[in-house]
């Protein structure tokens, strides 16, 4: 007489913030975690597409052309441009990568510190 059977336990209301309010129903607790997986499913999605854009296969791979700001060369292909430990060795110089968009690569002047934009031309 005394034990409840788990119906009644999740439709019995509860005090929140001075309201009565229900308590999720199973239905809604499995909706809730749908949610939450396919939030964080996303979140590693775009994760991993930021650090694959921003990796040096990534901008070797590509054909970048001087945008603005510290110039390091005019145009990178794929046989002219060398990214090692964050380091773009062009034909004119070296800089330090600061992101990469996919479409836009930002660097910056290891010495003078000015940073300059390449844009992604394939």
């Amino acid at each position: 007489m005394g034990e409840k059977t788990p119906r009644e336990t999740t439709t019995k209301p509860r005090l929140v913030g001075g309201h009565l309010k229900p308590k999720l129903t199973e239905k809604k607790l499995e909706m809730k975690r749908r949610i939450f997986k396919i939030t964080l499913a996303l979140i590693g999605i775009i994760i991993t597409s930021i650090l694959y854009l921003n990796s040096s296969y990534y901008i070797e791979n590509q054909k970048w052309k001087y945008g603005d700001g510290t110039h390091i060369g005019d145009w990178f292909d794929e046989g002219n441009l060398k990214v090692e430990d964050g380091i773009v060795y062009g034909s004119s110089g070296k800089a330090k990568v600061v992101f990469c968009y996919g479409f836009r690569l930002i660097i910056k002047n290891i010495e003078t510190g000015e940073e300059g934009i390449y844009v992604n031309k394939r």
